[in-house]
């Protein structure tokens, strides 16, 4: 399919409100094509505003040199341009190209406002390689759908406009009009994946199947067919859910199928923000969770949080270090972040005034909750609430000389109460009980 900025205008479907189309630009072939035909475009007909945004991942000695071209470049074309300089920082299991490209799309989500449409170059190679690269680590239909046309994006949305050309078109078209772009030497590092597949493999499968690459493209495009319909059903599955977004019963999962219940718990993870478990993960989550003891009291963790069970409903909770003890003398105290803040409220009857010492649970406190008689055990009274078992040892627990006078807000030592004095309120406090989860 030969490549015109007529035939760009036609796949540029865009939202409602689009006030700005931010152009990722990195300065290779592929962008400049893009930003060249939008500029010649916005030159004869109505478009929203154009912006080219850079950013220099600071990977390379020239990565500088290259940000003042693809000013120039823009320049020349009549298009603002912004130009951003991040850190790259791996992590574990990240190469450095899948560290930049995190760093890329972070700010890429900073800079895109409401109304403002981001659009990227990819072609119909890159979704080919995309394709081959989800299907090569045993990707779903979610990961084989590769990259849609358009989808939601931070607060405005992203859209993909080259997918249906490939490579060799777009360049045919940018020679013709003597465009000039930069060629970054890691393209051609047939160590990494992506490179191997593009200059060894694609290459190989097009000797045989001349169309290999558009016919890859339309696998990804019936993929995200398969993956919305799996996506539909979950949401279906996921709106009968009584709790709150971050709990899941079990009794949920156990009549549907297997494979339905593997969808549903993706949903539910995705919906909460984590990104899609693997095969491996998935398969973990069942056995040492959903499938553990009745009286157990698993954990997982799963993409910096941790999947969590308590009396037959899955929790995801963030992982929380129990804090230091601090010593409380002012009105308000915010004793840790995710715990809320404590006051003193003046009260006919209630503790002592001085400062007190926010300690938290070691085993063996005991106190008389106010209106009962006798001494109880914390880790009873605890239990007996249905506080959830990782909180118990965050609830701040006040003291005095070694005595406990109060267990947050929740219980007030009946002993240590007298005419006047104060009560500790906690305000913003963490949901503590099963209960306070229900919608």
């Amino acid at each position: 399919m030969n490549y015109t900025p007529e035939a760009l205008k036609s796949r540029l479907v865009l939202p409602a409100g689009t006030l700005r189309l931010v152009i990722a630009y990195s300065g290779g072939l592929d962008s400049t094509t893009l930003l060249a035909s939008l500029a010649g475009l916005a030159g004869r007909d109505p478009l929203p505003e154009l912006l080219a945004v850079h950013v220099d991942h600071g990977l390379h000695p020239d990565s500088a040199s290259w940000a003042a071209q693809c000013a120039r470049q823009a320049g020349d074309l009549g298009v603002d341009i912004d130009t951003y300089t991040v850190s790259v920082e791996q992590h574990a299991g990240l190469s450095r190209e899948a560290a930049a490209r995190e760093a890329r799309y972070e700010l890429f989500h900073e800079v895109i406002g409401p109304g403002d449409v981001l659009l990227t170059a990819h072609h119909l190679d890159d979704q080919a390689e995309t394709f081959l690269l989800m299907a090569l680590r045993g990707s779903g239909p979610a990961g084989l759908a590769a990259m849609p046309a358009r989808a939601g994006f931070g607060q405005g949305h992203l859209c993909r406009p080259l997918l249906d050309f490939d490579r060799a078109a777009l360049e045919a078209w940018a020679r013709e009009q003597g465009l000039e772009w930069l060629e970054d030497p890691s393209n051609a590092d047939q160590s990494l994946d992506r490179n191997f597949l593009r200059h060894r493999v694609l290459p190989l499968l097009a000797e045989q199947w001349p169309q290999a690459a558009r016919t890859l493209a339309r696998a990804a495009r019936h993929s995200g067919a398969a993956a919305e319909l799996l996506h539909e059903a979950a949401a279906h599955d996921l709106e009968r859910n009584p709790l709150h977004g971050e709990c899941l019963p079990a009794e949920l999962l156990l009549p549907l199928g297997p494979e339905r219940q593997r969808n549903l718990v993706r949903e539910w993870l995705r919906v909460n923000g984590l990104r899609m478990p693997s095969s491996e993960q998935l398969e973990r989550i069942f056995r040492e969770i959903v499938l553990a003891a009745p009286d157990a009291r698993p954990r997982l963790a799963l993409d910096g949080r941790e999947l969590r069970r308590f009396r037959g409903v899955l929790y995801l909770v963030d992982e929380l270090p129990v804090p230091e003890p601090v010593c409380w003398q002012q009105d308000t105290l915010v004793p840790a972040p995710g715990l809320g803040r404590l006051r003193r409220l003046d009260s006919d009857r209630g503790l002592p005034p001085g400062p007190v010492e926010v300690r938290y649970r070691q085993g063996g406190e005991r106190l008389t909750p106010e209106g009962r008689s006798g001494h109880h055990e914390l880790k009873k009274l605890l239990q007996e609430a249905g506080v959830l078992p990782w909180w118990r040892d965050r609830i701040p627990l006040l003291y005095r000389d070694d005595e406990l006078l109060a267990v947050g807000d929740i219980w007030l030592s009946e002993e240590h109460l007298e005419a006047g004095g104060w009560r500790p309120a906690w305000d913003e406090r963490p949901r503590l009980l099963a209960d306070e989860y229900r919608l």
